[in-house]
Formats: C-alpha cells, structure tokens, sequence
C-alpha cells in the first residue's frame, strides 16, 4: 500500500498547478508519516528504495517557500521522521539542504527574542492609574484623561467615559461604534468623519499632557490584582487576559494578549467577540503599550508557529548536525579549491604546471558529477560551484577607458582565460565525454532554477479569476504595417486577440489572411476556377457517393478550383448569388448559412409560405448531374416532404428537373440527401440558376417552412456567363417591408391628426385674446380659406399650410395674424407659440398618435369657446347664432362624420351665414340654452 501511494502522492504535489490539490496530496503525506512506526520505516527505506528521498524532497519543495500555510505540516513531518528514522533521513535532510532551512529559521527567531529582551527593561506593576500618567498592559496603551479612561493598541481603541453606566466607543477597522450594556451595537448614529475626528482629538490631546521623560509602568500583569478608576474596575483574572467592569452595569470587557480586539460578554449573558482586520491608522502608532504582542492576525500566527516548531526541531535535532558533511560533498569543496589555486597559479606564472593541475581537477569534476547522482542542487549551490567556473573560465572586463598598461594587462587575462576554456573542453567535451558536458549544464540549470525568483503563477489562490483557464485567457496586440510596407492591407489599429497556447505557424497563416490580399479580393476574371473553364472549355464534377464531399462544384468554388485549402462560403464573397421569396433578410438565419458545409446544422428557414423557394446563381453554365441538401435545426418537424428542383438560363423561365412527393429522406436536423437529376439530352449549354422551390407541406403537415443549411451539386460546367450573379427579386413584400410600410402610413395619418390639433389650438389662442380685448364681427371668408387649407392638408399628407402659423410667412415680424376683421401684430408670446407650433410640425417622425376622438373633442370645444366668445360681444348676428348650431350639429361624435369632414362643415356653413343681422334677446337666450345643453353632453365647463 504505501510502496503504492507515496510516489503517487509526492508525483502529484510536485506536478499540480492547483494549490488545493498541492495542499490535499501533502495532508495525505503528512498522515501517512504520522502513523508510520519504527518499524514500517525501517523496511520501507530499506537499501536501494528511493521512498525516504521522495518524502523529503517534497518537504524541501514547501520549505523553500517562505510562509507558506503547508509549512507546518512540513516542520511537523520533519519531526516525527527524526524521531522514528533520525539516522535514515539525516543524510537526505542534509543533501537537500532543509538542515540549513530550518537552522535560519530557528536562529533568526532566537536573535529577535533576545533583541526583545534586551530592550525591555523590568519594572513593577503599578498599584494605581493616575490621570494623564503612561500606563500599559501588554500591547495595551493606557491613559487615565479627565473624562474618560482611552486603552488602545495597533488594531482598537476603547473610550471608557467616566459618566458611563456600561457603554463605551472604540474605534475598529476605520469605524467609530457604541456598545450598550445589553450588546446592541450602535455603529450608524455615532460612525462619521466628524466624531472620528473629535475621537482623535480628545486622544492626541490627553497624550500631549503627558510627560515625555516618563518611562511606562505595567499593571496588572500578575493575576489577582484590581484597579478602580471613576465607575469602572480593571482586573487581571488571569495572565494574559485583563477583565473591564462597570459598577453600575453587569457587563463584562475581555482583553486577551493574542487577540486583536477584545470579547463583549452583556448583562444578558450573551458573549459578543469583536476581532479587527485591518490595523488602526499612524495616529495611534505612538503609544507606549509592550511591542511584544503575541501575534494578532492569521498570518503571524502562523509565522510564530513556524518559527517555536523550528526552534523545537533546532534544538532537538539539527544542532549537533551542523558541521556534518557528506564525503562527496567534501570531496567537491576539494576539487573546487584546487581549481581555485589552479587560476591563481595561472595568473601568476607562466609555466605549465598550471595546465596539468587545472586538467586533474576538470576531469575529477566531471567524473563525480557523472558518477555520483547524488549531489543535489542545494549542495552544489552551497559548494559554491558556479562562481568558481566562472572565476576559471571567464574575463570580467570593468573598464571600458583605459590606459595602455591596463589594455595590455587586460588582453594577457583575456588569453590566459582562453587557455583555461581549451583545457575545459579537452576535459568535458574531447571523445567520449559528450555525457559529461551534459551532466554539466544539467546541473548549472538546476542551480540556476533554484537561486532565480521568478514569479509564479498560483492559479487558485485567493483572487484569482480562471484557474487554468488562464491558459486560454485571450492576450491582446494591436496591428501596426511596417513603414516601408505598401503591398499589405494596412490593418494598423486592429487589435488582435491571440490565445497563448496558439502555434506560431497559425499565426502566421492568420494574419497571412487577414493582411494579404486573398484570391477573391481581386476581379472575377482573375479567379483560379474561371480561368480553368474558359481554357478546358468543360469540366465534369461526379458525385462519389458521399455526400457533402470535395467533387461538388460549390467546394471547387469556394476553394478557387482547389487551389485554397482553406473553403470560404461563395456567397459570403459574392462568388455566387444566393436569393429566397423573403429576400436577403430570412426570418430565421442567414441567407449565407444555405451553402454552408458544417456538419452542424444551421438554423435557416423561409417564412411559412406555401410558394416559399431559395435560389443560387453561379453565373455559370452547368449541366447538373446530382444535388445534395441538408435539413436545418430550429424546427424539429420542418424537413422537406414535397418539392421541385428547377433550372433556369435568365431566372424567369424555370424548368423541372426533378419533383418530390412526401419523400422522407431528410429526417433529423442535420441529415442529408443527394439526388440523381435527368436534364434533357439535346440540352448542351445547362443553366445558371437553380432553385429549390417548395410544392406542399413540410413534415409537419402543417406549415410551409423551407429549411435548408447545406446545398452542393454535381454535373458538368459547359461555360462561363460575361455579367456577374444577379439577386433575384422575391415574388411577394417581405413581411418586414409590409410592417414598415403600415407603420409609415399610421405615422402620416398620426401627423395629420396633430397638425389639426395645433391649428385648432392657434385658432383657440386667438378668439379669446383679440375678441376678448376688442369686440368685432368674425370674418368667416377667412376662417373658410383656413378650412380649406386643413382639410386639403389632412389629403396632402401633413404638409405645411400656407398663411398659418406652420409657414414661414406667419413667423415674421411684419406680419399680421386675422381671425376675420381681427387682426393685431402678434407679440412675443404669440411668436413663440407660433415656433413651438412649427417645430412640433416639422419633426413628424417623432409625433406621437393622436386618435379621431380627441380631435373631435378638441373642435368641439374650439366652436363653444367661439360661441361664447361672439355672445360676449355687444353684437351677435343671428346668422352667426344659426351657424355656431349647425356646426355642433355636425361633430363628428354627433354625426358620424370624421374630424376633417367636420372642419369642412365650417367652410360650409359659413358661406351661407355671412350676411349679418341686429342681435336680440331671445336669440341670446337661444343660444345660451344651446350653449347649456351642447355643454350637459360634453360634461366639461366652458372656457371663459
């Protein structure tokens, strides 16, 4: 079992990318270690088996990492190996240097204890607080103000205030709070800039009027011991926890050592803790509470329990083993040091005893390293391997300006250093020690990985957004053509988005596409596939019984005769001409979609229409041999049951090639067909359009959707036509078009409508102002040729009415606005209204719809505001009394009649009206009584 798992376990840890697995496979080591006996060890790590050498290279993998959460397991696994196999695992603890790791970390440890006691200096508790005297407890900081008692530290700051009953404030990661007796929290009514601000400030200057000559005095730092200040008690229960009371309140404050807050236990008995996160600000970094807190947050208590368990393993273990060395690794200090004395004999003496003593240490360096594997990495980092052959082999040159002498010194170092290189290569890399040079720079990258800090990639820490999906992550470049370029498309400003496992060769075939000019960015007549008709004259394409396979004559098209190997859709670059009974726009997918050769289907279909059809023109003769088609997705129950296959030369005459009858070959979205075609015998030139055209239901039995998303054909191409494809004109408006269409005519039909409206409001406008302010007769001639321009509006269209408000003309500062004999200069009001009006006109194809009904209601109430405003007056004609009757007579929700027709009622009855008489009092009283009645129908009041 564990011969089994331990290299599956160490194989996963070393090998992962995710931090949780890397973390799950060395809990599992760390269990397998901590169950093992004696024993099992003893005969698992016996001679020969690399299992002990697995276990401790995957605890010097984690020990390498500082603060690492796996660094605990890994100190604990250390402990138990050395207590149950000491004498198996020393040697691997030494050549893989966690000795040497967790010595540093042990001692560095040591040093800051001792630092920390050699700083603090003894002094007694103190048996009082006195106001504005330095005071701490632990970590605490304490002063006793005038008002209130402040503790504070690096992560809370308490206010006890002397008139308290048990709530106090403090101040935790940046948020000023209130705690009540009963542990409700009040952080809303008390958090804010300014009551921060005045907390800090009542602080700083109770921390002024201490004296700065004046060391701090601990207090309460035995248990037992309890000082009273005003209405609260601080007590030490026991050491390291200091308990705050009040003495009107049965609440309890806890302060603890090792926690970065404090415990809120209420009156009710409920146990409230409050922890901070965040450390509190500069401000309250001056007080003189001890600096030797016992670790607040998460991450330095686990550095503090690294640092004991290194300091336990140190101690235990490793302090005896310091000056252990393996003899190989002995044996290489040995060899390195005569290479040393090697150079500097070199260096100094031009014989050749230097030669032979640099050879003799070059060819015992690399029989060790080929024979003995197990040097590891650590070992040759720590015997300082790299800097001696560079010492030996290389000439550092410092200077660039120099004299003579130290040129001359500097080109002799050169040639010595090139005569070391000679004898390093006769050593390493002359007959048969290729192996050797290798072993060589295998183990200088070895060394070089372990010393370089790159940075790493932890794909599921904390933050991270993709886990390995950052692999597909999209890295974004933007194109820019080289100055002197001018062949390119230039494509600069582009942005290209590259996934970083994409091969450099798609790249280049990428952007080859994208910036070259391809085969049809140029004229037809220069296409491959052309040129190949006009010179054989025919070309043959027969169907080898596969369908959708590459002897079609749309693939040879697409692929410019086979001469691209990548296929482009011909419509989609206008090779051919695709056309349907919808037009360009299918209710359901892209036209485009019908050539299509994925074996997925697209979703393309033709709106229910029982003469629906789909065309393509490729603007070359063909006589067709077979045809193929592949059903569409979308609707499950849309394959074709009954349809023609038709040719035509000029797309008007079209001939039957073929007609199916409830034919079941296409089924499942995504099937195909192919069909044998008869074209007649004497027929010699072909066609160039073929149509599928539809002749009954689909499989449903129910609709008439044409569904298609793949077409290929076979036959013979006889020629090539001169104009290019043509788009065929669909056989019915689209329903796109005929819903745009209606559209248009409601919106024309809405500004009508509005326009009336308007002019009625114009006429309103002026009736009470002008007769109103002086009182005259109604020129109904005028009010007639403004009837007749409405009404010849409403048949126009909506355009603007010449002599009202609309035009131009109106607008002008000169002239007149008349209501019959009224007529006065319009002022400023007026002109507004008169440009709102037109502004309003102008924009018709943002109106909103005004119905027949409020048109109607509008002129009706325009004729009763005129009537009232006709009886004002000191002459009311009776013509003009019949008339403004009649007129209510014809409203339209009276007679039926539409809006305009009842605005010609006015021209109407007006011609027959003008001829004026005296006015008397029963007609006053006439019209009053109709003026009464008109308004009980109206249910609205008369605007006076």
């Amino acid at each position: 079992y564990l011969t089994y798992w331990i290299p599956q376990f160490t194989d996963i840890f070393h090998n992962t990318l995710y931090t949780s697995v890397r973390k799950s496979s060395l809990t599992l080591l760390r269990k397998i270690v901590r169950y093992l006996t004696p024993g099992i060890i003893t005969q698992l790590c016996s001679a020969g088996t690399p299992y002990s050498a697995q276990v401790v290279e995957a605890i010097a993998a984690v020990l390498e990492v500082e603060n690492e959460e796996g660094t605990v397991p890994a100190l604990s696994m250390v402990r138990d190996l050395c207590e149950k196999g000491y004498d198996i695992f020393m040697e691997h603890f030494c050549r893989l240097g966690v000795i040497n790791n967790i010595t540093k970390k042990a001692k560095l440890y040591t040093e800051e204890k001792l630092k920390l006691d050699k700083d603090e200096h003894y002094m007694e508790d103190a048996v009082e607080v006195l106001p504005y005297r330095p005071y701490h407890w632990c970590q605490w900081s304490v002063l006793h103000a005038k008002e209130c008692i402040y503790l504070w530290c690096d992560y809370t700051a308490i206010s006890l205030s002397s008139g308290s009953n048990g709530w106090f404030s403090f101040i935790m990661d940046g948020k000023l709070s209130t705690i009540y007796s009963a542990g409700c929290l009040d952080s809303n009514g008390t958090d804010s800039s300014e009551s921060r601000c005045e907390f800090l400030e009542k602080l700083q200057r109770a921390k002024c009027q201490v004296a700065s000559d004046k060391p701090s005095q601990p207090v309460l730092s035995t248990p037992g011991h309890t000082i009273h200040l005003d209405k609260w008690s601080l007590k030490c229960r026991r050491e390291g926890e200091l308990a705050i009371d009040n003495t009107e309140g049965q609440q309890s404050t806890i302060l603890r050592e090792d926690l970065p807050g404090f415990i809120f236990e209420s009156n009710k008995g409920a146990t409230h803790s409050f922890n901070a996160e965040l450390t509190l600000g500069s401000e309250f970094a001056a007080g003189w509470g001890k600096k030797t807190c016992k670790v607040k947050t998460k991450s330095k208590q686990l550095q503090q329990q690294i640092n004991i368990l290194s300091e336990e393993i140190y101690t235990r273990f490793f302090e005896n083993k310091m000056n252990h060395m393996r003899p190989v690794v002995a044996q290489l200090k040995e060899i390195l040091s005569d290479i040393e004395s090697a150079v500097s004999l070199h260096n100094e003496v031009d014989g050749e005893e230097w030669r032979e003593l640099l050879a003799h240490c070059f060819n015992s360096l690399a029989e060790l390293l080929h024979n003995d594997s197990s040097l590891s990495t650590f070992e040759l980092n720590s015997c300082q391997l790299v800097p001696c052959l560079l010492r030996a082999l290389g000439n550092e040159v410092k200077q660039r300006s120099c004299t003579v002498k130290q040129q001359n010194a500097i080109n002799t170092g050169l040639h010595k250093s090139l005569q070391r290189v000679e004898v390093f290569k006769q050593c390493f890399l002359e007959g048969n020690k290729g192996e050797m040079a290798t072993t060589l720079v295998k183990k200088l990258v070895n060394v070089m990985e372990s010393v370089e800090n790159l940075p790493l990639y932890l794909y599921e820490s904390p933050g991270a957004l993709y886990s390995l999906q950052i692999l597909t992550k999209r890295v974004r470049f933007r194109l820019e053509r080289y100055a002197g370029e001018h062949t390119l498309l230039d494509r600069s400003g582009c942005t290209l988005k590259i996934e970083p496992m994409t091969a450099v060769s798609t790249l280049e075939d990428y952007l080859r596409k994208n910036v070259a000019k391809q085969w049809f960015d140029y004229d037809r007549s220069t296409y491959k596939f052309i040129r190949e008709v006009k010179e054989a004259g025919s070309i043959a394409f027969k169907y080898s019984g596969t369908d959708f396979d590459e002897n079609g004559i749309i693939y040879w098209i697409g692929t410019n005769g086979r001469t691209s190997k990548d296929w482009k859709n011909p419509s989609s670059i206008k090779s051919v001409m695709l056309s349907s009974s919808d037009g360009r726009n299918l209710p359901y997918g892209s036209l485009d979609d019908v050539l299509s050769r994925t074996s997925a289907a697209k979703n393309v279909h033709t709106s229910d229409d029982k003469n629906g059809w789909i065309s393509v023109d490729l603007a070359m003769w063909v006589v067709p041999s077979h045809y193929t088609l592949r059903h569409s997705r979308g609707f499950g129950r849309s394959a074709l049951r009954n349809w023609l296959f038709q040719v035509s030369k000029d797309s008007k005459a079209w001939v039957t090639l073929r007609s199916h009858v409830e034919d079941n070959s296409l089924t499942e979205p995504g099937s195909t067909a192919t069909w044998e075609l008869e074209p007649p015998k004497d027929e010699k030139q072909g066609w160039r359009h073929f149509r599928v055209h539809l002749n009954g239901k689909n499989s449903s039995g129910q609709t008439h959707y044409l569904s298609i998303s793949g077409f290929e054909l076979y036959g013979t191409v006889t020629g090539v036509c001169e104009d290019p494809p043509m788009e065929l004109q669909p056989t019915k408006p689209s329903p796109h078009m005929i819903g745009a269409d209606r559209a248009l005519k409601r919106l024309n039909r809405d500004a009508d409508t509005l326009l009336c409206r308007q002019r009625l409001r114009f006429y309103r406008r002026q009736v009470i102002r002008n007769l109103g302010s002086r009182p005259s007769r109604v020129d109904w001639k005028a009010l007639q040729s403004d009837t007749e321009s409405i009404k010849s509006c409403s048949s126009t269209g909506g355009e603007a009415i010449p002599g009202t408000p609309d035009s131009t003309e109106a607008v002008g500062g000169s002239e007149t606005l008349s209501i019959g004999t009224i007529s006065s200069t319009p002022d400023v009001n007026t002109v507004d209204e008169i440009e709102d009006t037109s502004s309003v006109t102008s924009r018709q194809d943002t109106l909103t719809a005004f119905n027949q009904r409020n048109l109607a209601t509008d002129l009706e109430s325009f004729v009763l505001e005129l009537a009232q405003a006709v009886m004002d007056t000191n002459e009311t004609d009776r013509s003009t009394v019949y008339t403004i009757n009649e007129l209510l007579g014809a409203m339209p929700h009276r007679s039926g009649r539409s809006a305009t027709d009842a605005l010609f009622t006015l021209d109407q009855i007006s011609s027959s009206s003008r001829a004026g008489s005296s006015n008397t009092v029963e007609q006053n009283n006439n019209l009053n009584k109709s003026k009464k009645e008109k308004s009980t129908d109206r249910d609205s009041a008369l605007i006076p």
